[in-house]
């Protein structure tokens, strides 16, 4: 009777802990990414809001902040200069951050205001 309570009980923590388990922050690297077309930004993990931000040699060019709590992507209007070499930041409430590996913006259209 102890040892089916003992095993009832841990079962319980178990399923607790997983439930408030937190999946690891992590951010996709887009396959490809052309100016002044839009490029599908995903994610996985985090809680919160999120924050969403595209970095030149680690400075920002561009911030997307307050991205509602269980959202998972985020259709970027890519209009930074072709030839550019970014990085894509995402941040959420607790502060937990991830990168994408850099990418270089490729050449698109020619129809929208670039970041220089």
């Amino acid at each position: 009777m102890i040892a089916k309570t003992l095993t009832l009980a841990a079962t319980a923590a178990a399923l607790t802990a997983s439930v408030f388990a937190q999946t690891p922050l992590t951010i996709n690297t887009p396959a490809i990414a052309r100016q002044c077309e839009h490029t599908l930004i995903t994610w996985e993990g985090g809680s919160g809001l999120f924050f969403l931000v595209v970095l030149e040699n680690g400075s920002p060019i561009q911030e997307f902040g307050g991205l509602p709590a269980g959202t998972q992507s985020f259709d970027w209007q890519t209009n930074v200069k072709k030839g550019t070499n970014v990085t894509l930041s995402i941040s959420d409430e607790q502060r937990d951050t991830a990168e994408s590996a850099p990418f270089i913006i490729r050449h698109g259209r020619n129809n929208c205001t670039v970041v220089e």
